[in-house]
């Protein structure tokens, strides 16, 4: 029984590294095929994929219903539910309200065009429209809401990385009138602590991580074909060949001769 265990770890073991020398074998191509996975994926990542930019702003809100130093536990409560549902709001008929107040030129957005470039001359020269719509403005965001600060983070995403950030600034800087005036009240407060910044990179394009997946994925999927192809090829390569696919011994060999030149 022991000698059976010891033959079968011996011969799983010759396996191993058989297979390990057969790969080393084929290393070449092992390097072509990764090296041919990379080549194309560059050249999809740099033709093909358009690049967009994501710029992202914060602020809190706070309910200033009270004058006392409970202001610190109950309006901070109400602030939190009101963040709750603030991403509803802002992804709602508010779109409407900061699309209308964009192509109106109604916002001052020097800060980042500069002075004499007003937001609806600027988005239509780049996405070819007269004017930028609510419906736009929901496909550019994505909200998230963080209840133990009252927090909010508005980023856009689109493909000027200056429409991005102007984007994402009006909709905060906005907000604290449409809440109030939504609600009937004038105890809302929003403080914007983090302004969008012009993005410098595109936020789908990791030109080295995707090489280096492409790397990964061609050395593994390549090694993994020439393992299936050592498995199941039985052919006889040489004696040790008889005694591992047939089980016998092998008695003699005769060597190959070659025809002697007349």
């Amino acid at each position: 029984m022991d000698t059976t265990n010891n033959n079968n770890t011996a011969s799983t073991e010759l396996n191993i590294r058989d297979i390990a020398l057969f790969i080393l074998s084929k290393v070449w191509i092992v390097a072509l095929v990764t090296l041919c996975l990379i080549v194309i994926t560059f050249l999809y990542v740099s033709q093909f994929v358009t690049p967009v930019y994501s710029a992202s702003a914060e602020m809190f809100i706070i309910n200033t219903t009270s004058t006392s130093h409970n202001q610190s536990t109950t309006d901070w409560t109400i602030g939190k539910q009101i963040a709750i549902t603030s991403s509803e709001l802002i992804s709602g008929n508010y779109c409407s309200v900061v699309a209308e107040a964009l192509n109106q030129n109604e916002i001052d957005t020097s800060a980042i065009l500069g002075d004499d470039i007003t937001f609806s001359s600027y988005y239509g020269s780049v996405f070819g429209k007269s004017e930028i719509t609510a419906n736009d403005i929901r496909s550019y965001i994505d909200i998230s809401v963080d209840e133990e600060t009252s927090t909010i983070t508005v980023t856009a995403t689109t493909k000027d990385p200056m429409v991005s950030a102007i984007v994402s600034n009006v909709i905060l800087d906005e907000y604290d009138d449409y809440i109030n005036s939504f609600m009937n009240v004038d105890t809302i407060r929003t403080q914007v602590y983090e302004s969008a910044s012009i993005p410098t990179k595109p936020s789908n394009i990791h030109t080295v991580r995707s090489l280096l997946i492409a790397a990964v994925v061609g050395i593994i999927a390549t090694c993994g074909v020439l393992v299936v192809f050592y498995i199941f090829d039985d052919k006889i390569k040489c004696p040790e060949d008889i005694q591992k696919h047939l089980n016998i011994s092998v008695l003699g060999v005769i060597p190959e001769i070659e025809d002697e030149e007349v």
